[in-house]
């Protein structure tokens, strides 16, 4: 065992050496010097996990020639390295039955070989198979499975990561309170792991339960929070996100003066990164905000840019919502019949991938266009079921309380007040000293130059008083001076 070890590090120092031009030039060339399987298949596994971001297809190839080594040497951690690699090359791809295949299997071997947090990895890649398909409950269903194994071997980074997960998950199925509980539980363990980008993330998600629950003040609170520090630490994606946010509560407060410069440079951000489905989601909140503001053909082209973005990468909850704000755009428009279109093209879609939330839109959509056609039996059809499924999402009062006080939500947004304001303040102080040293700089400029403005006229006196005496007899000095100016003035006063 000792020996595998160390021929397994060696290989691994051989691949990080500063002798090949990259880490894939470098794992490449151990691969070349004929390792023993089990070195073998970590490279292969190295390589896959190096190539799937940019390349999957090579990284497939990678994870499936690692798997077949593992298993024709009975090598079971890197079998189930190696599936696990698979499944997620395939949810890279959009491939999700074959991820969840692939990470199924690769649970099955870690359970076997009793390595609890890889377990845990495999069941959270599971529920992410459901969650990119917008398929919620059976996705919480394995983070929440997931999470209990992670937990066991207090691994809190894991942990923070699956309720995360976890909570959003239950966002999606409106399910706020135990969304809320779940994000709360994140920010505690992302705190204690001092790990921003993930406390900046699930800042910005408790920010969007407030803003669902209509409570915009709260909402605002951490949505500024989540923009510091995603500023602070010079993370675009972040920045991007907190201002979309933030660009949907002025929109909110129907500040569109303030929404559209707001959106604007969240979406300039998202363009530069190349991130279509963020893309896609402000240009949707910006032809909103062009209807309500009766600007018409400028909202039909946003969203009409968004709905074809959301379509190309089957974002089915994100052409559920565009379509259900087109329809709000054509009954704000006065066509009724258009509208009714589009609200019952966007149930459909909602109704299919069981988004609540999406429905109820929806459904009080289409009550509101009957009843401007003077539908009246349909119109209230539809509202009986926008109010029951309204009634299913209702979040208890009492229990979000709950959930608040066991959490020490209060204390943390005072806390989170207090950094806010800290940040203004620091933010004043420096911009305060910038002026005060500015200031000190300018009075020592003319400072200088008063000085040498005295010293020259001095100078000049001096030499004045030197002519004088040389030009005129002494005698006569005292009557010129009185001529010159006894009162300062040195023209003749007109007679009158």
């Amino acid at each position: 065992m000792k020996l595998k070890l160390i021929s397994t590090l060696l290989y691994v120092c051989w691949a990080l050496s500063g002798f090949a031009q990259n880490l894939a030039d470098s794992l490449q060339n151990a691969l070349k010097a004929n390792p023993n399987p089990e070195d073998k298949t970590i490279i292969l596994n190295r390589l896959a996990d190096y190539w799937r971001e940019d390349e999957p297809q090579k990284a497939e190839k990678y994870a499936q020639d690692a798997l077949k080594t593992a298993q024709s040497n009975r090598y079971a951690e890197g079998e189930a390295n190696a599936l696990r690699n698979l499944g997620e090359i395939y949810n890279r791809q959009e491939l999700h039955s074959q991820a969840r295949k692939s990470f199924l299997a690769a649970w099955q071997v870690y359970q076997k070989i009793g390595d609890d947090l890889r377990c845990a990895y495999a069941l959270d890649g599971v529920g992410l198979s459901y969650y990119w398909q917008n398929d919620y409950k059976p996705a919480a269903e394995y983070f929440a499975q997931a999470l209990p194994l992670a937990v066991r071997v207090n691994d809190a980074e894991t942990q923070a990561l699956i309720l995360n997960h976890l909570g959003a998950a239950y966002f999606f199925q409106a399910d706020y309170e135990k969304s809320l509980a779940n994000y709360l539980q994140a920010l505690k363990l992302y705190e204690k792991t001092k790990d921003l980008i993930g406390k900046r993330e699930v800042l910005g998600n408790i920010g969007n339960i407030y803003k669902k629950l209509e409570n915009a003040p709260k909402a605002e609170l951490y949505f500024k929070q989540a923009l510091q520090i995603s500023q602070d630490t010079q993370d675009d994606f972040g920045t991007a996100q907190a201002l979309t946010n933030l660009g949907a509560l002025y929109d909110d407060k129907a500040d569109y003066g303030q929404s559209l410069p707001t959106y604007q440079k969240a979406l300039d951000i998202f363009k530069k990164l190349k991130d279509q489905n963020a893309e896609a989601i402000v240009l949707n909140n910006m032809g909103i905000v062009y209807s309500k503001m009766k600007k018409y053909d400028q909202a039909l082209e946003y969203l009409a840019k968004s709905l074809k973005i959301k379509e190309l990468i089957d974002d089915k909850k994100g052409v559920a919502a565009t379509l259900s704000s087109m329809g709000d755009m054509y009954v704000r428009k006065g066509d009724y019949e258009q509208g009714l279109v589009f609200y019952k093209r966007s149930l459909r879609m909602a109704t299919e991938i069981r988004a609540k939330e999406n429905q109820k839109e929806a459904y009080k959509g289409i009550a509101e266009a009957y009843a401007a056609l003077k539908n009246y039996q349909q119109a209230y059809n539809y509202y009986l079921k926008y109010d029951e499924v309204k009634d299913s999402l209702y979040l208890n009062s009492g229990k979000l309380a709950e959930v608040q006080s066991q959490f020490g939500v209060d204390k943390k947004e005072l806390q989170l007040k207090l950094n806010y304001l800290e940040k203004e303040n620091k933010n004043l102080i420096q911009a305060h000293n910038r002026w005060f040293w500015l200031s000190i700089a300018i009075i020592g400029v003319l400072s200088m130059l008063l000085i040498a403005l005295l010293s020259i006229l001095y100078l000049q006196n001096r030499q004045i008083k030197k002519l004088k005496k040389n030009l005129i007899p002494e005698t006569n000095l005292e009557n010129l001076t009185e001529k010159i100016s006894p009162n300062g003035h040195s023209l003749t006063e007109k007679p009158s």
